[in-house]
């Protein structure tokens, strides 16, 4: 048999054994001929098998553009011509092909040399390319999204540590170890609460003022002045005083509990004393204010208990914590009572005062001891006597406080003391 008739043999056999599988299929010459496509090939494309057999019809109306059909062509020729010199399958090359209906799709072409004749592979890939375009125009939506997002959550993160910033700044200068470090942020709470008494006593001294001016002129009339008109007189500047004295004491009362904020350690007097009689000594000076309550201050701590410290802020403390008690907890209640315990463990004290009134409410509790928070501003309250409270015991005491409480059952501050206080710089001096 001749290679001619042996070509012949072979495409004969691969066009019965590819021209009815379900894919499309070719067969090229090594010259870059098409000699065979499959009927899978046709239908794919919108062909018959016996429009296909003109095979450069078909290549007219695939590539349409001349130029671009030339370029296919030498394309298929230059990788026939490697591969035969290789022995390797040619490239993938994808290719734009136009269907009998006008339609133009994109290809994936391989071919594979079987014998003296190219296998060859047509895979659509349109569908596919399309959803990658669409993938890649969101992918690139996305980007810019993301982008956009990004610049946003930057600015606000820069935002956002400003006002951190800002915040750490502001606390720096209220709290700074035992005291605060300026009282200069303080002043327009501590001015709120000073308004009242003092717009009071103003308005009373302006009435009184002309009062007098009015009795004055009429005191020159040649009539003179009666007996109930000087009684009338009299009763208003006593009404007047009172309120004066009052309102003045009010904001003297305040102004004292203002300076305390600070904790002027100077004025603190440090001494070796017992906890059990500092406590019962703050309780025997509060008797005049308890003797007239139905409430109970009772004390229970352990008699061996000895501070190297300052027993005149620690006795500020146990008053403003009493204070506190009779005013939000027990005011109000037909009994009660409150109890300070002491226990000593290793070189700490452990002091609480417990009261069995009703309760702090549970949002108030992260505040509590914060500046100028109450409950009952402008009810006589400052605000004042809880923060107070922590800066004595976490600074000049150098301990820590902390506070439970349960709505309708009572409020419970405990506060770990230091057996001695930190040396401060006054105890150094002297």
């Amino acid at each position: 048999m001749t290679q001619r008739q042996s070509i012949k043999t072979t495409e004969r056999n691969l066009r019965n054994a590819l021209m009815f599988l379900p894919m499309p299929i070719g067969i090229t010459s090594t010259e870059g001929e098409i000699l065979m496509l499959n009927e899978a090939f046709a239908m794919a494309f919108g062909y018959t098998c016996d429009e296909l057999s003109d095979v450069d019809a078909w290549m007219e109306r695939a590539y349409p553009d001349p130029s671009y059909r030339a370029w296919v062509i030498d394309t298929w020729k230059a990788d026939i011509t490697q591969s035969v010199k290789t022995g390797r399958p040619t490239p993938r090359r994808e290719y734009f092909v136009t269907t009998r209906h006008g339609e133009v799709r994109r290809v994936m072409i391989m071919m594979r040399k079987v014998e003296n004749l190219f296998f060859t592979t047509f895979e659509d890939i349109t569908q596919s390319k399309q959803n990658e375009e669409e993938l890649d125009r969101y992918r690139s939506h996305l980007e810019i999204l993301v982008a956009e997002r990004t610049r946003e959550l930057a600015s606000k993160n820069k935002e956002l540590e400003d006002t951190l910033q800002q915040l750490r700044q502001a606390q720096d200068q209220l709290v700074q170890e035992s005291k605060l470090s300026s009282l200069g942020a303080l002043v327009a709470g501590i001015a709120h609460e000073l308004n009242t008494p003092i717009g009071n006593a103003r308005m009373v001294s302006t009435t009184l003022v002309e009062t007098s001016q009015n009795f004055g002129q009429r005191l020159d009339d040649a009539a003179g002045i009666r007996k109930s008109e000087l009684k009338e007189f009299l009763s208003h500047v006593s009404d007047g005083a009172q309120l004066l004295e009052r309102n003045i004491v009010r904001a003297s009362d305040l102004i004292q509990s203002f300076k305390q904020v600070a904790v002027d350690r100077a004025s603190s007097q440090r001494r070796r004393f017992n906890l059990q009689q500092v406590a019962d000594e703050v309780v025997m000076t509060l008797h005049p204010i308890l003797n007239k309550t139905p409430y109970q201050v009772k004390t229970a701590i352990d008699p061996a208990i000895e501070i190297d410290g300052y027993p005149g802020p620690l006795g500020q403390i146990l008053v403003n914590l009493i204070e506190n008690a009779l005013k939000h907890g027990l005011e109000g209640r037909k009994h009660g009572s409150i109890v300070i315990s002491g226990q000593q463990h290793k070189n700490v004290a452990e002091l609480t005062v417990v009261d069995d009134g009703c309760g702090i409410p549970k949002e108030h509790l992260p505040r509590i001891f914060d500046p100028f928070f109450t409950s009952r501003l402008g009810q006589g309250s400052s605000g004042l006597g809880l923060h107070i409270v922590f800066n004595i015991v976490s600074g000049l005491l150098g301990g820590a406080i902390s506070v439970d409480s349960t709505q309708g059952e009572g409020t419970r501050f405990k506060m770990i003391l230091p057996l001695q206080a930190p040396i401060t710089p006054q105890d150094q001096d002297g």
